[in-house]
């Protein structure tokens, strides 16, 4: 029996149901927990998502920090336990980086140190190919996602963002401030400043089409020297530490 022209439009109507389009798409769009989100580095999220959530981090590392250092225990577990706890915090947050690195298009080694050094093109800036999915959580992050916002809100808000970020990343040497001779705290001081600073110029710099244009390659370039500085600069440290080690051996 040949097939008649109603008959073909009521079977496709029933095919494509509201319904069954709702079936099949939740069957195939699982989401992903909490868990995931703090501790996957695969995934995608938004600029407003990372800079609510880097703040929080960053506000529970530095104070983690300055409760260890006050209570300054002398049992060895709990050291390596706060060890531990000090890892799982900067994997977290590393995590994140990944995240949003991803979703600018770009591999998530460059947010390890780029997200540093070069923190207006993760936290506020959107390439063309921003493509973000924070909907792929159950969770909805809206607190994060609202503190990033405000603090995308114009220029003197990102600023703002930047200087507690660096006050943040300040605090800990101000507490041990004792623990470290005068020309190690003033050159982390300088340090410090000088990375705020580079951040606020990008912040101009990123308003200019040419710029704009090579921000992402500059952030890649940037990011991989940073890397390459610190890997000699960690080495050079582990050298000298073994060097004074064998001096102090053999007197």
């Amino acid at each position: 029996m040949v097939e008649t022209k109603n008959n073909y439009k009521h079977k496709r109507y029933n095919n494509n149901r509201r319904g069954n389009f709702r079936s099949f798409k939740n069957n195939n769009s699982e989401q992903k927990g909490l868990l995931n989100f703090l501790f996957s580095v695969n995934g995608k999220i938004s600029k407003n998502l990372f800079a609510g959530f880097a703040l929080v981090m960053d506000v529970l590392i530095v104070a983690f920090g300055i409760l260890t250092t006050l209570i300054n225990p002398e049992n060895n577990v709990l050291n390596i336990l706060i060890a531990l706890i000090n890892l799982v915090l900067i994997w977290i947050l590393i995590a994140s980086g990944y995240k949003r690195a991803h979703a600018l298009g770009i591999s998530g080694f460059y947010s390890i140190l780029g997200s540093t050094v070069c923190k207006p093109y993760f936290l506020f800036y959107k390439t063309d190919r921003d493509f973000a999915n924070d909907g792929a959580y159950k969770n909805k992050f809206n607190v994060f996602k609202k503190i990033g916002n405000f603090a995308n809100k114009n220029v003197f808000t990102r600023i703002a963002y930047i200087l507690i970020i660096a006050l943040l990343g300040f605090i800990p040497y101000l507490v041990s401030k004792d623990a470290m001779s005068a020309s190690t705290f003033h050159d982390v001081r300088i340090f410090i400043i000088l990375i705020a600073l580079f951040n606020i110029v990008q912040l101009f710099a990123v308003k200019l089409r040419l710029f704009r244009r090579y921000y992402t390659p500059f952030t890649k370039v940037i990011s991989f020297v940073s890397y390459t500085l610190t890997v000699v600069a960690i080495s050079f440290f582990i050298s000298s530490v073994y060097i004074l080690m064998m001096i102090a051996a053999h007197v």
